[in-house]
């Protein structure tokens, strides 16, 4: 093979991975995955995540924004690094105020968004999301 065609070669490479990740952004890993037809994992090998902190934001966000948005009603999130991951800060609506100050109600709007995110993180991470923390606030400033 001589160098053009290896150029060549290359660069279609780097396309197609500029547009799964293009198409990651706007659809989602889920749907961009069904649409080639392979697992989360194999989509985010595709595109070259490895796993680095910046690969754990990115993708954290893919999911936020896709994923998590059309299931919970969030008002904002906010991904942090850490010395070996990273922590994810969720704030939710306060409690409807018949509901606001009972602690199980509370406790357990708090859980299951904290579940869901969770469960989305590690299906649609690819396992490459490791060692992250999760919080949950509903603090209701939205």
């Amino acid at each position: 093979m001589n160098l053009q065609e290896h150029i060549r070669k290359v660069l279609q490479e780097e396309t197609l991975k500029q547009t799964l990740l293009d198409e990651m952004k706007r659809s989602g890993i889920r749907d961009t995955a069904n649409l080639m037809s392979v697992t989360p994992k194999e989509l985010l090998e595709m595109v070259g995540l490895k796993g680095s902190q910046e690969d754990m934001i990115f993708i954290t966000k893919l999911i936020m924004d896709n994923e998590v948005r059309g299931l919970i009603d969030y008002c904002s999130y906010n991904v942090i690094p850490t010395r070996y991951s990273i922590d994810i800060d969720v704030y939710i609506p306060k409690p409807a105020p018949e509901n606001e100050g009972r602690y199980m109600y509370d406790r357990r709007i708090r859980n299951d968004a904290y579940d869901l995110i969770s469960i989305l993180i590690y299906r649609l991470g690819g396992g490459l999301i490791r060692g992250h923390n999760i919080d949950v606030y509903n603090t209701g400033e939205c």
